[in-house]
Order: C-alpha cells, then sequence, then structure tokens
C-alpha cells in the first residue's frame, strides 16, 4: 500500500514551530527537509530488513522509496526480489531457493550518508530562516 502525503502538509510542522515575529522557513525548505527526513527513515528500514524473507503479508520485504511530484510525495514499495540457493533455509521453494529483498547494501549505506549529510545543510538553512 503506497501512502501518499500532500505538499502541503510536509511545510505544516515547520511552519507552525517559527517562532513568533520570526519569518517562518519557505515552503520549499521545509518541503526538502521533510521529503528528506522521510527519505532517511524509509533507507534505515531498508537497512534493517535486507535479509528479512517474510513478513506478515507474506513473502519478503519489499523495498520502499520516496517519489515526490508537484502535489505530493508517495511511499512506493518494489517486489524485486534476489533469489539465493539455500535448500535448507525454511523460506525455500520447492527448488530451494530463498527470495530475498533486492537491495544493494553498500549502495543503501551511501544513500542513508548522503541523506544524512543534506538533512544537516538543510537543516541549518531552515533554522537561519528563523532567525
Amino acid at each position: 500500500m503506497n501512502r501518499f502525503i500532500p505538499t502541503a502538509s510536509l511545510c505544516a510542522i515547520l511552519s507552525l514551530s517559527a517562532v513568533a515575529g520570526a519569518s517562518a522557513p519557505t515552503p520549499a525548505s521545509c518541503n526538502r527537509l521533510l521529503q528528506i527526513k522521510t527519505e532517511i527513515s524509509l533507507s534505515a528500514s531498508n537497512l534493517v530488513n535486507v535479509n528479512t524473507t517474510r513478513v506478515p503479508s507474506g513473502g519478503p520485504y519489499k523495498t520502499q522509496s520516496l517519489v515526490c511530484r508537484p502535489d505530493g510525495c508517495e511511499v512506493e514499495h518494489s517486489e524485486a526480489v534476489r533469489t539465493v540457493y539455500e535448500p535448507e533455509h525454511p523460506d525455500a521453494n520447492g527448488d530451494g531457493l530463498v527470495a530475498y529483498p533486492n537491495i544493494d547494501l553498500a549502495q543503501e549505506n551511501a544513500r542513508m550518508k548522503n541523506l544524512i549529510q543534506e538533512y544537516d545543510a538543510a537543516t541549518a538553512s531552515c533554522s537561519s530562516s528563523l532567525r
């Protein structure tokens, strides 16, 4: 199930937290800051579940990513899997193959590092607009 987040609501939290008399952060800076925060959360979930072969709804964990458009952002789930021959694994199919989420650990770690750096820069930008 995809979760849709209207662009207007992405800015609401930071706009409401502006100090009285101070200018609120611009919608673009709020929007990007909350997008990055959401992307960090999704990336962390992907990293934690890199070896999850079974979820309550069935099958392996589905990789999550944030797709943003002018009217809002949506969390998308990828059905892509990588299969590994492990005939003794409890989730192996009849051919001994186990389906794992198709998550490249090195790529996801690099993505997380870049997102954290971008979040730090966006936070500094947003904070300076509150002064």
